[in-house]
């Protein structure tokens, strides 16, 4: 059993890591499978796969993890498994970002899925950054916003407890797929 393992999200100032495990039947082909684009997060998706892989490959890394493993560069492109633990990551990564829109309108989530893009890091600048983007991104911690941005970390019990329950929900946490 081989699976092709892939991730999406590690390079967004915003949301988290999505990553999934794909097991293939030999036999069967999917016509124009490619890829569509935190190495715990794919390996918590190999551990969760039923029936357990015997071997991974996986798209440019080495992961954690005692399974043999074959680490492809544009491994999205090269093989088909990869290609879909590749698109599923992403559409659940793109339809959890959509969720947060509504509720941080002046990102544009729903078009920029918590990346880079210049009307993002505009917001960035003139918002500060939210609870759930990437502190440890320089555009985030650099954003001249800070003090009112990151007062949820100073402020009494009360915004603890909401950052933590907005750690708790998961989406801070990388998300894992497994299984079709």
């Amino acid at each position: 059993m081989v699976a092709g393992v892939d991730e999406v999200g590690r390079g967004s100032l915003f949301g988290p890591v999505v990553a999934a495990a794909v097991i293939l039947d030999r036999d069967y082909r999917v016509r124009g499978l490619r890829d569509s684009k935190l190495l715990l997060a794919e390996r918590q998706a190999v551990l969760r796969l039923a029936p357990a892989a015997d071997h991974l490959l996986v798209d440019a890394l080495r992961i954690d993890c005692e399974l043999p493993q074959r680490p492809i560069i544009h491994g999205d492109a090269l093989s088909a498994s990869i290609a879909a633990a590749s698109i599923i990551a992403k559409v659940h990564r793109d339809n959890l970002i959509r969720q947060w829109d509504p509720i941080f309108p002046e990102y544009c989530l729903a078009s920029n899925k918590g990346y880079s893009t210049p009307r993002h890091l505009a917001a960035l600048h003139e918002h500060g950054p939210t609870p759930l983007h990437r502190q440890s991104f320089a555009p985030v911690w650099q954003s001249p916003v800070p003090q009112e941005a990151f007062a949820f970390m100073l402020q009494d019990e009360a915004a603890g407890e909401e950052a933590e329950a907005l750690l708790e929900s998961g989406t801070e946490q990388p998300e894992t797929i497994s299984k079709l």
